[in-house]
């Protein structure tokens, strides 16, 4: 598979689990959508739903044992007509009906109304989608404007463009409409989603006990749960004889030589030691043992379920002391740290010696990734203890797909029922690579004799979303959808091919996993005054925080005789009790 697409459908591919659908009644089955007979095990509603997995017994924000990776080959029940709408099976209603949902389209997605996606289920559902389209620049705002018009479409699928708050306050204004009772009937493979994987549960209910929304969900732990990872010159290691650095001081001796000691060897002193953003989570905090998160406003939880802002912490003024002898001594690209230039751009120079990455987005020449490996996590001391933060909370989206009260309007059309039955098949294996990536009579894979999936030679990523609309919808990855697609001869792999198997995988596993915290910031919900408290505490807090830390870097202000005075101001600005809100959030969620 071509290096980027991989990577990219990796990273992108957001949740699943499969079903297959069954073909009773005159329905069509799953396996005319890939192409091929499929071998389908289904079990029955009850056994399938009666499972006890959903338990509390999980620690609410600890990793959840997540179980569905052998497989959900479809979740069978009894195909009859109610209303409009049959419970199983296709066609999923009698009479033709059309609903408006609202959906992303990306700068690399195709025109939605034409892809083979829309128009093949289309056929297979009798729904016709009247696509209402957003850009990404656009998510934020959209779920809400057309929510307040009054007429907003049937369907909305935001990925992450609806808040918790959103949720609760549509909701009970009766303009969401509430599907907890009716995912037995019309969503069997969300509910069993739900009921193996009880955080993803915990976050669609809210505290009435309704559930709103069909979450997206990446149940596969490989190895992008990691979002940053470092990277190392090994070339330049060996050509200077140093060893791998583990702490801040080895690293800062390792990058010292690299800009001083002409390891390119070319005889100019062109090398960039470190390119890197400011308080990367890999060099601040994870290696004092803090996993926190930009997007639970740089909070973090404790072993001991205690919630605290990284930002006020020793750990924070310790990184900030790394970031400025970084700065100060002309380690690092300035341009790149202060958000003026991007680390990938100076990585593809091939003049770096140390660069953080989103997890398998390094976009480097074959060439160049000869020259690199991975960089273990770093301790702030020898005598620290290090951790990593994995993308815990980010493997869930709960709130990808809500119904609105536009829906009900035709009762007789049975429109929340239809869709329901629409989203659900992406729940399923098949019904997940199809969202993603299409039929195979769509061209953009071909299906082997082993029953396996392969990518068609010269096939990208702009060529895929050109067929079906991806992970803007919601959907259930696991480790079966990811299983379907057959390995890649290893007699015919690339140098990056190699790279992002043995490395960007293999090593993120065997040097990060073992560091990953046991806890972790999962969505939350919060009271109406609880976030329009955080709203008004939010931005005064983190501008502050961010751009102090940035004057300390850059030395315009003392740390060690400045560090009380900036305490004291996080007080004023009032973050003991942007701590105490989410430290309330977080015990009712926890029960």
């Amino acid at each position: 598979m071509n290096k980027k697409l991989r990577i990219v459908c990796l990273v992108l591919a957001v949740l699943m689990l499969f079903v297959s659908c069954n073909g009773k009644n005159g329905a069509t089955t799953s396996s005319d959508i890939i192409g091929g007979n499929t071998n389908n095990s289904s079990s029955s509603t009850d056994n399938a739903t009666s499972s006890d997995s959903t338990s509390d017994e999980t620690p609410s924000g600890e990793t959840p044992n997540i179980t569905p990776d052998a497989g959900n080959e479809g979740v069978e029940t009894e195909r009859k007509l109610v209303g409009n709408a049959y419970t199983s099976g296709f066609p999923i209603v009698k009479d033709k009906i059309e609903l408006t949902v609202m959906a992303e389209k990306t700068s690399m997605h195709g025109e939605f109304d034409t892809m083979a996606f829309s128009k093949e289920y289309e056929k297979k559902t009798n729904i016709k989608i009247n696509w209402e389209l957003f850009s990404t620049s656009d998510r934020n705002n959209k779920a809400s404007l057309a929510l307040m018009s009054g007429n907003p479409p049937d369907v909305m699928c935001m990925i992450d463009g609806l808040s918790a708050t959103d949720i609760i306050t549509y909701g009970g204004q009766d303009m969401l409409v509430p599907i907890e009772d009716m995912l037995s009937q019309w969503a069997p493979n969300v509910k069993l989603a739900l009921e193996q994987n009880s955080v993803a549960k915990k976050s669609v209910t809210t505290p009435d006990g309704h559930i709103y929304s069909v979450p997206l969900i990446h149940s596969v732990d490989d190895h992008t749960i990691f979002p940053e990872k470092m990277y190392i010159n090994k070339t330049w290691l060996e050509n200077l004889v140093l060893p791998m650095p583990t702490t801040y001081s080895e690293l800062l001796n390792v990058l010292r030589q690299f800009k001083n000691g002409d390891p390119n060897g070319n005889g100019q002193k062109d090398e960039i030691p470190i390119a890197t953003s400011l308080f990367n989570v890999m060099l601040a905090g994870a290696p004092q043992g803090l996993a926190w998160d930009w997007t639970t406003d740089r909070m973090y939880v404790d072993s001991n379920n205690k919630i605290g802002y990284f930002m006020a912490t020793e750990a924070y003024r310790d990184s900030i002391k790394f970031y400025k002898t970084l700065y100060s001594e002309g380690l690092c690209d300035k341009n790149v740290l202060e958000g003026k230039a991007t680390v990938a751009g100076k990585a593809r120079t091939g003049k770096v010696g140390v660069f953080t990455a989103v997890a398998g987005t390094t976009t480097l020449s074959e060439k160049e990734l000869k020259n690199y490996t991975m960089l273990p996590a770093l301790k702030s001391t020898a005598d620290s203890k290090q951790t990593v933060w994995a993308r815990q909370r980010e493997k869930i989206y709960p709130f990808a797909f809500v119904i609105t009260a536009s829906a009900l309007k035709d009762k007789n059309k049975s429109k929340v029922e239809a869709a329901l039955r629409w989203v659900d098949y992406f729940f399923t294996t098949e019904g997940y690579v199809f969202e993603q990536y299409g039929s195979a009579s769509s061209g953009f894979y071909k299906k082997l004799s082993n029953g396996k999936l392969e990518i068609l030679p010269k096939k990208t990523d702009s060529d895929r979303y050109k067929i079906a609309p991806g992970y803007v919808l919601p959907s259930w990855y696991t480790l079966a959808a990811k299983n379907v697609w057959a390995e890649k001869d290893a007699s015919k792999m690339t140098e990056a091919d190699k790279f992002f198997r043995d490395i960007d995988e293999g090593m993120s596993n065997s040097l990060y996993r073992p560091l990953i915290q046991s806890k972790f910031i999962p969505h939350l919900f919060f009271t109406k005054v609880q976030s329009a408290k955080l709203n008004t505490l939010a931005d005064p807090i983190h501008s502050y925080a961010y751009n102090t830390g940035l004057a300390f870097v850059k030395g315009d202000m003392n740390i060690d005789t400045g560090w009380n005075d900036y305490l004291a101001e996080l007080k004023r600005l009032g973050v003991e009790e942007f701590v105490s809100i989410y430290q309330s959030a977080y015990n009712s969620y926890n029960g």
